[in-house]
C-alpha cells in the first residue's frame, strides 16, 4: 500500500516524470512530423524510458516492505536497461553511424538481461532494506540487490560513459554536442554515484539522480528542438533548389539523402528512393573509382578537381554525361558533399557527331578508291595523299605534273584517249612509280565541276595485290585438285536435288564407276532405303542449321552390287552471293575396318564364352570329384561283397545291379569332368577316319531316318585323344542333329588336315599348328542368333524339361577344349547346322589294341593308402587286403609322411589321393620323393588325368587311377606300378 503522505523525497521523481512526460509527447510530434528522422523516435523511447524510472522510484520511496515495493524496484532497473538501449539506438541514428550488427546483438542481451530481472532474483532479491538520505531522517524501504546486482549497476553506468564517448568523438568540434556530451556525463556520473552509494548499503543525497536527468534532459531537449529549427530552415532552401534546372545533391555516408526535382529527369528515376539509394549506384562503373576518390578527398578536408565530367546511368538504364561541383557542406549536424551535377550529354553528343563526321570526311578523301586526282587536261591540280603513296611520290611533289608522267610508255596513248574522249568505264593500265618501277594498276575517271571549269576526277587502284590474289587462287585451286586427285578418301560434291555435280577419282573407285558414270547420278541409286534416308534427314539439317556433320557410317553398293561400309560427312557448298547450292564432303572407305570389328566383336563374344564355360565347368569339375568319392566308396563295399557272394547267391544280382549302377554315376561324372574340362583318362595316338568310320555306323543303325554321307581325308594326320572321350562328343553332335531333323535328313562327316595360324587360333587360346578338322554338318532347322550365344552352356536346352539333360554340348565342349583343341558352330534360323571340331596333330603312330585280364590280381606287398575321405579308406583298405595286400592307412599328407618315415622298408608302395585339406597330393609326393627318391606312387583323384595330376606325373609319379574303380581295376594299376 502507498504511505498516506506522499514523503518529501517523491517531489524530485515526480518532476522528472513530468518532464519525461513533456519531452515524450514533443518529441513524438517532431516525430510524426519528420518520421524519417529515427532519432526523433529514439529521443521519445529515452523519456519513456525515464518516465519508467521515475515511476519506480515514485513507489519505491512511497510502498512499504512487499510485493509491490519490490516490483517497483524491477521498474526502475527495466527503465535503466530501456535508457542504455534507446541511448545508443539515439547516439547511432543522430550521428549517422551504420550499426548493423549493435541492434541485434543489443537487443538479445538486453532481452536476456530482462529476463533474469525478472524471472529469478540474482538482480534484485526477495528480501528488503532500509536507505537513508544523507543529512534527512527520513529512511525508505527499497529490495535489496541479488548477487549480480552491483554488476548490473556497474554495467548501466559504463554503458552510459562510453555512449557520451562516442558523441565527444564524432562531434567533438561542435559546441552544441560538447554541451549535450558534458549534460549526458553529469547524468550518469550522478545516477552511478547514486545507485553505486545503494548498491553499497550507504546513504545518498536526495534528488541527486532528479538533479542529473533533469539537466540532461533539458540538454537534450534543446539540442533536438534544435535540430528541429534547421530542419525547417532547411525547408526554406529546398523551395529554391526545386526551380534550378541542375542536378543539386546532398551526399552523406554515400547516400543521397538529398535531391531536387531536376535530378528525376537527369537519373531518370523517382525522388523517393533517394534516402535509400547509394550514390555510386548511378554512377558508369569505369568513373566510380575516381568519383569515389573525389568525394573521399572531400571529407578529409583536401581539394578535389571542380567541375569535372563524369558519367551516370540512370535508371532507365542510358548513359548521361555530366559535369560535377562539388564542395564539403554540414547537412544537419554532420559532414556530407553538395554536388551539381549538369547533364552535358547533348554538347558531349554534338561534339562526336562533328568528330565524326571530321573522321568520315578525311577517310573518303584519304581512303575512297585509293588514290584520287583532280587533273585538268592532264595537268594535276589537287590528289590525296593516298594517290602519292601509290606512285612512291610526296603530295606537294605530285601537284603540276601530268597525269601521263604516271603511266608506262605503253599505256600513254590509251590514257590520253580516254581522257580526251571523257570514257568513264574502269580500265586497266601499268603505273610508273618514282623509282621506275611498275605495278599493274586499274583507272576509272569521269567530268566534274571545279573551281568554274570542267575537270576530269579520277580514281587509281593499285591491282598488285589482286593480281597476286589471282595468281595464288590459280596455284591454290591446282593445288587443291592435285590433293583431291591424290587422297584416298573420296571427296564429293552434290546439288540440292544430290545430283553428283564434282568428285574425285576416290570417290569412282569406291562407287565403281567412270566419271562421266557418276556424273549427274543421284546419291540414292547406290544406296538402301535406310541409308538413303538417313542421308536426307543429314543433308535436310545442314541446310536447316548451317552446321556441318560430321562422318556418320552408311551402306552403299557399287556398280557390281557389292556391298562396301563408308563415312560420309557433309557441310552446305555455297556459290559466290553465299547462296546455298548444294552439299559437300569426305566419303571414307571403311569397308575393312568395318570387317575388322565385326571379327573382333566375334572374336571378343568367343572369348567371353570361354571364360564363362571355364567359370561354369569349375563348379561342374567339384561336384564330379565329390562325386566319384562317393561311388568308389559304393563301388568298394559291392565289390568286397560280391567276393563272397556265389554266383547263385539272391544278393549277387543286386550286387551287380549296384556296380552297373556305379558304373552308369560313373559315366554322368565323366560328362561333368569332360565339360569341366577335367581331364582325359586315356590318351593314345588315334587315327580319327576309323574312331568316326565305327562310331558313325553305329549310330546310322539306330537311326535309319538320317543319311550319313563320310568324306575322309586320305593320309590324316594323327590325334593324342581319349578315344571314349571323343567317340561320346561325336555322339552327342550326332543326336543333337538328329533332333534338328525330326523328318529325317542328310548328316554330313567330313574330315581334314588343316594348319591355323596365329590370327585364326586368337581367340580360342590354343596354339597355331597343325590340327585335324572334323566338320558335322545337318540339313535341319538350323538356330537363331540367341540360340546360338547359349549352345554350349551347361543345362541349356531347347527340348521339354526332362527330355534332355542340357550337357551333351557343353560335355562336348569341355572336352574338345580340354584335348587343346577348338569347337566351334555357325547356323542361321532355317539354315544348315555345321559343327568344326579341330584337334591338334600328332607325330605318334596308332598302337594296336592289347587285351586286359579279366581276373583279379593279387600281390603280398605293403601298400600305404592316403585318402582324406573315411569311406574310400574302409572300402579301400578292405578291398587290396581281399587282394592279399597288407594296407597302412594315412587321412593326410602330414600322417602320410610320417608313417611312410617310421616304415619305410616296410613299405612298396603309395596310393596317393591328389586332393587333400591342408596339403594336397603334389606336395605330399614331393616330399614323399625327398625321403626316398626311388618311391613308387599311384595317384587317386575323383578328378581326371589333367593338370596339377599331369605334372605330378611328369615329376616322376608312376601311375594315374580315376574314381570309381574295381578291384580288377586297381589290381591291374598295382601290378603295373609294383612290377614296372
Amino acid at each position: 500500500m502507498l504511505s498516506e503522505n506522499i514523503i518529501l523525497q517523491s517531489a524530485g521523481s515526480l518532476s522528472v516524470a513530468v518532464m519525461a512526460l513533456l519531452m515524450l509527447i514533443l518529441q513524438t510530434l517532431f516525430f510524426f512530423r519528420k518520421p524519417q528522422f529515427t532519432w526523433y523516435a529514439w529521443s521519445a523511447a529515452i523519456s519513456f524510458s525515464a518516465l519508467l524510472y521515475s515511476v519506480g522510484i515514485f513507489l519505491e520511496y512511497n510502498t512499504p516492505e512487499g510485493p509491490l515495493n519490490r516490483f517497483s524496484g524491477l521498474l526502475e532497473y527495466t527503465a535503466i536497461i530501456c535508457l542504455v538501449h534507446c541511448l545508443y539506438g539515439f547516439t547511432f541514428s543522430y550521428l549517422g553511424i551504420e550499426s548493423k550488427r549493435y541492434h541485434p546483438v543489443a537487443g538479445v542481451c538486453h532481452g536476456l538481461i530482462l529476463i533474469l530481472l525478472w524471472s529469478t532474483n540474482y538482480i534484485v532479491a526477495d528480501s528488503f532494506t532500509t536507505r537513508d538520505f544523507i543529512g534527512l531522517d527520513s529512511p525508505y524501504i527499497e529490495p535489496a540487490l541479488g548477487p549480480l546486482g552491483p554488476v548490473f549497476v556497474l554495467y548501466a553506468a559504463i554503458a552510459g560513459v562510453i555512449a557520451m564517448i562516442v558523441w565527444i568523438r564524432h562531434k567533438r568540434t561542435d559546441a552544441k554536442h560538447r554541451i549535450t556530451f558534458v549534460a549526458g556525463m553529469g547524468f550518469w556520473l550522478l545516477l552511478g554515484i547514486h545507485d553505486g552509494l545503494a548498491s553499497l548499503g550507504l546513504p545518498t543525497l536526495q534528488y541527486f539522480m532528479e538533479y542529473g536527468f533533469l539537466g540532461f534532459a533539458t540538454v537534450v531537449l534543446w539540442v533536438v528542438f534544435n535540430n528541429y529549427l534547421e530542419i525547417m530552415a532547411e525547408e526554406k532552401y529546398r523551395v529554391i533548389t526545386e526551380f534550378a534546372n541542375d542536378c543539386i545533391l546532398v551526399i552523406q555516408n554515400g547516400k543521397m539523402v538529398f535531391r531536387n526535382p531536376a535530378c528525376c529527369y537527369l537519373m531518370g528515376g523517382p525522388l523517393t528512393d533517394s534516402a535509400t539509394r547509394d550514390f555510386l549506384d548511378i554512377m558508369a562503373p569505369e568513373d566510380r573509382k575516381t568519383v569515389l576518390k573525389d568525394y573521399n578527398t572531400l571529407l578529409e578536408g583536401g581539394h578535389a578537381p571542380n567541375p569535372h565530367t563524369a558519367r551516370i546511368r540512370g535508371a532507365d538504364g542510358e548513359q548521361r554525361f555530366v559535369e560535377i561541383a562539388s564542395s564539403l557542406i554540414q547537412y544537419r549536424n554532420r559532414p556530407a558533399v553538395l554536388a551539381i551535377m549538369r547533364d552535358m550529354t547533348k554538347r558531349k553528343r554534338a561534339e562526336e557527331a562533328l568528330r565524326g563526321s571530321e573522321e568520315r570526311f578525311r577517310l573518303l578523301s584519304e581512303a575512297s578508291f585509293e588514290g584520287i586526282v583532280i587533273h585538268d587536261k592532264g595537268e594535276i591540280l589537287d590528289a590525296n595523299q593516298s594517290l602519292a603513296k601509290i606512285f612512291g611520290y610526296e603530295l606537294d611533289e605530285i601537284i603540276g605534273m601530268n597525269v601521263l608522267e604516271l603511266a608506262a610508255p605503253e599505256c600513254r596513248d590509251v590514257v590520253k584517249n580516254n581522257v580526251l574522249s571523257g570514257f568513264e568505264e574502269a580500265y586497266e593500265a601499268i603505273g610508273v612509280r618514282k623509282d621506275g618501277s611498275t605495278f599493274p594498276g586499274e583507272l576509272r575517271g569521269r567530268q566534274i565541276e571545279y573551281k568554274g571549269n570542267k575537270v576530269r576526277i579520277t580514281a587509281a587502284r593499285d591491282l598488285s595485290g589482286q593480281k597476286k590474289a589471282e595468281e595464288a587462287l590459280r596455284e591454290s585451286e591446282e593445288k587443291y585438285k592435285t590433293i583431291l586427285e591424290s587422297i584416298e578418301d573420296g571427296y564429293y560434291e552434290v546439288d540440292i536435288a544430290g545430283n553428283f555435280m564434282f568428285f574425285n577419282d576416290s570417290l569412282c573407285q569406291i562407287f565403281g564407276y567412270t566419271k562421266d558414270e557418276l556424273l549427274d547420278m543421284n546419291y540414292r541409286k547406290n544406296t538402301d532405303k535406310e541409308a538413303a534416308d538417313r542421308l536426307y534427314q543429314v543433308f535436310n539439317s545442314v541446310y536447316r542449321t548451317g552446321k556441318p556433320s560430321k562422318g556418320s557410317e552408311y551402306k552403299i553398293f557399287g556398280k557390281d552390287d557389292s556391298t562396301r561400309y563408308v563415312e560420309i560427312s557433309a557441310s552446305l557448298l555455297r556459290d559466290a552471293e553465299g547462296k546455298n547450292v548444294g552439299f559437300r564432303g569426305i566419303t571414307r572407305d571403311v569397308t575393312e575396318r568395318k570387317i575388322a570389328e565385326q571379327e573382333k566383336a566375334r572374336l571378343e563374344t568367343q572369348f567371353q564364352q570361354a571364360q564363362k564355360m571355364e567359370a561354369t565347368g569349375t563348379l561342374a569339375g567339384g561336384i564330379a570329384h565329390d562325386f566319384n568319392n562317393l561311388l568308389m566308396a559304393i563301388q568298394g563295399n559291392a565289390s568286397l561283397m560280391l567276393l563272397k557272394k556265389d554266383p547263385g547267391h539272391r544278393d549277387y544280382p543286386r550286387l551287380k545291379n549296384i556296380e552297373q549302377y556305379v558304373q552308369s554315376g560313373a559315366e554322368l561324372t565323366k560328362q561333368l569332368l569332360g565339360f569341366a574340362r577335367g581331364g582325359k583318362y586315356e590318351v593314345k595316338p588315334t587315327d580319327l577316319n576309323e574312331l568316326i568310320k565305327k562310331n558313325s555306323e553305329m549310330f546310322g543303325r539306330t537311326k535309319k531316318e538320317i543319311q550319313i554321307h563320310l568324306k575322309y581325308q586320305e593320309g590324316l594326320w594323327t590325334v593324342e585323344v581319349d578315344r571314349g572321350q571323343i567317340e561320346q562328343t561325336l555322339m552327342n553332335l550326332y543326336i543333337n542333329a538328329w533332333q534338328a531333323m525330326p523328318g529325317g535328313g542328310n548328316l554330313f562327316i567330313e574330315t581334314e588336315n588343316v594348319e591355323l595360324d596365329r590370327k585364326s587360333v586368337m581367340a580360342y587360346g590354343v596354339d597355331p599348328g597343325k590340327y585335324v578338322k572334323i566338320s558335322i554338318t545337318d540339313t535341319g532347322v538350323g538356330m537363331d542368333k540367341k540360340t546360338l550365344e547359349r549352345i554350349f552352356d551347361p543345362f541349356f536346352t531347347t527340348k521339354e524339361m526332362g527330355k534332355r539333360s542340357g550337357l551333351g554340348l557343353a560335355s562336348a565342349y569341355g572336352i574338345i577344349k580340354n584335348h587343346g583343341g577348338i569347337i566351334d558352330v555357325r547356323s542361321k534360323k532355317g539354315e544348315e547346322t555345321t559343327f568344326m571340331i579341330y584337334l591338334p596333330a600328332s607325330e605318334k603312330e596308332v598302337p594296336r589294341e592289347e587285351e586286359l585280364p579279366e581276373e583279379v590280381l593279387e600281390g603280398e606287398e605293403t601298400i600305404l593308402l592316403v585318402d582324406d575321405e573315411e569311406m574310400i579308406i574302409d572300402a579301400g583298405k578292405e578291398m587290396l587286403e581281399e587282394m592279399g595286400y597288407t594296407v597302412l592307412a594315412a587321412e593326410n599328407g602330414m600322417e602320410a609322411i610320417d608313417t611312410y618315415r617310421e616304415k619305410d622298408d616296410e613299405i612298396d608302395m603309395v596310393i596317393l589321393d591328389m586332393i587333400m585339406p591342408e596339403m594336397g597330393g603334389g606336395e605330399t609326393y614331393d616330399r614323399l620323393r625327398e625321403a626316398d627318391a626311388e618311391i613308387k606312387v599311384l595317384l587317386s583323384s575323383g578328378y581326371s588325368i589333367d593338370g596339377e595330376a599331369t605334372e605330378i606325373l611328369e615329376r616322376g609319379c608312376n601311375g594315374f587311377i580315376q574314381k570309381p574303380f574295381d578291384m580288377k581295376e586297381i589290381s591291374r594299376k598295382i601290378r603295373e606300378v609294383l612290377d614296372s
